[in-house]
């Protein structure tokens, strides 16, 4: 018997031959999406530079 909130087979490891995506939701429902080698930060930080405008990004003041 398995305890509560564990699963079957292993989990969190991507299927060989899968294409990793990457998407940005932007205000006004504009989505970007890009197919990405990798999801490590100096892949995905320079995608998400690119998009968001200097001083845009601040969520308070």
């Amino acid at each position: 018997m398995r305890a509560s909130g564990v699963r079957k087979g292993k989990r969190g490891q991507a299927v060989a031959g899968t294409v990793s995506v990457f998407g940005l939701l932007k205000r006004g429902g504009t989505v970007l999406t890009a197919i990405i080698p990798n999801a490590r930060s100096r892949t995905l930080l320079p995608i998400i530079r690119e998009q968001v405008a200097p001083r845009q990004h601040r969520l308070y003041g």
